[in-house]
This record gives structure tokens, C-alpha cells and sequence, in this order.
């Protein structure tokens, strides 16, 4: 009798067991219908709080790639010192990290979707500027690099041919007229644009007139500031 009574209640206790199991399996498989492969962390700890969990599992999976910013136009030189950049973000959470020539510069919370730093303190030449977007430990790729140059002086003008003075016969009316300065500079002889190769060196195939010539040689930076160089040679036919 009494082993009857053992059998009775091992034999409920399995089927406890295997009810617990199915319904165990059928949540499982419920879930990675539901949430793939992230329901999968979690099957270990399976209690009545695990949908919840899951779900904020799933979207901080979701923002694990994050866009990388965009940067408003910039202008490619400047003649002071500071500069105002403004920008957006794909995601509004987080902050934007500001790269200045490699090195971390500042950080502004993104505000209505977009972001913007002021007064930015640049070296003089060229510098770069990228940014970033960080939400808690994740990073995203940096956005399209800028080049701005800060122009403080105006542009220099070198080894300029001919010498002043020099004089020219019959065989040399056509001269070269050649010098150097920086490669982003527009360079013009008597008003005509000369050819400028990426090293700053520029030239120019000027006809002197019978005489007295004076050649103007101008060098035009992109911010506008201007150098003017005068040089006087003859021609004697």
C-alpha cells in the first residue's frame, strides 16, 4: 500500500516536471520568435521579468551602430583666428565629441537633433576638423573630415625671374616670368592668371612691348588677402 502511494506521487511529481518543461520550451521558443537571437542571452535567467529585460536588451542592440554625424559647410580658409561649426545627429541622445587636428578638442550634448560649438581656436595654416557622436560606451565613426585654413599674413611671393632691371634683345621678346608661393594662392602676371603646380611654383609667358615693360605679378589667397610684386625689365629689339 505504502509503495503504491510512492508510485503515485512519483509518478505526479514526473508529470509536474514535464509540464514545467513544455510550457518552459514553448516560452523559449516564443521568445526567439519573437526577439531572435537576443532572447538567447537571456534563456538562463528565465523568470516573469524576462520579456521586459529583453526588450530594452533589444533596442540598445539596435543603437550598437551609430551614425556617424554631419557637419555643416565650412569654408575651406579664413583670415581669423576662431571658427562657429554646427551640425546634426541621426540619433538624439548622447553628446557630439569635436576633433581638432586629431585631438580631442570638446563635447556638446546634441539639442533637437542637431549640435553646434563656437569660437573654435585655430593654429595658424591648416587644421582639421571631424566629430564624432558618443551614447554611453558606444562610438560612433567619425564624420567627413574638413581642412580650413587660417590665413594670419598675407601670401609671400618667391624667387621671382626675371630680376628687375633686366634687359632682353631681339631673340627673347617672349619671357617666362616664374616664382613661388603657396599652392592654394591664384597668382596673375599684368592681370593674366599664371599656371600653378602643387608645389606653389607658378609661371607665366609674357611678349614684352619695344622698351621700358613692367611686369605685376599679384598673388590672391582664398581668403582674399592679396601680395603685389613689381618688377622692371627692357626690351631693345
Amino acid at each position: 500500500m505504502a509503495r503504491s502511494r510512492f508510485s503515485r506521487n512519483l509518478e505526479q511529481q514526473s508529470k509536474k516536471q514535464l509540464i514545467i518543461s513544455i510550457v518552459s520550451i514553448l516560452i523559449i521558443l516564443f521568445l526567439i520568435l519573437k526577439y531572435g537571437i537576443y532572447a538567447i542571452e537571456g534563456i538562463g535567467n528565465l523568470t516573469l521579468g524576462f520579456k521586459s529585460e529583453k526588450q530594452d536588451s533589444t533596442i540598445e542592440k539596435v543603437i550598437e551602430v551609430i551614425p556617424p554625424p554631419t557637419i555643416n559647410e565650412i569654408p575651406k580658409a579664413i583670415n581669423t583666428n576662431t571658427l562657429d561649426i554646427s551640425g546634426k545627429a541621426f540619433i538624439e541622445k548622447g553628446v557630439i565629441e569635436l576633433f581638432l587636428n586629431d585631438k580631442s578638442y570638446h563635447e556638446k550634448k546634441i539639442s533637437a537633433g542637431g549640435f553646434s560649438f563656437s569660437k573654435i581656436a585655430l593654429s595658424e595654416g591648416e587644421n582639421v576638423i571631424k566629430v564624432r557622436q558618443i551614447i554611453g560606451n558606444k562610438e560612433s565613426r567619425f564624420s567627413k573630415e574638413y581642412k580650413i585654413v587660417y590665413e594670419k599674413e598675407p601670401p609671400k611671393i618667391e624667387n621671382i625671374t626675371p630680376v628687375n632691371d633686366a634687359n632682353f634683345n631681339k631673340g627673347d621678346q617672349e619671357i617666362e616670368v616664374s616664382g613661388k608661393t603657396d599652392p592654394n594662392n591664384q597668382v596673375t602676371v599684368n592681370g593674366y592668371r599664371a599656371t600653378i603646380d602643387g608645389e606653389g611654383n607658378f609661371s607665366y609667358y609674357l611678349r614684352l612691348n619695344d622698351g621700358d615693360n613692367t611686369i605685376t605679378i599679384e598673388a590672391t589667397s582664398l581668403t582674399g588677402l592679396k601680395t603685389k610684386e613689381e618688377k622692371k625689365v627692357k626690351y631693345n629689339p
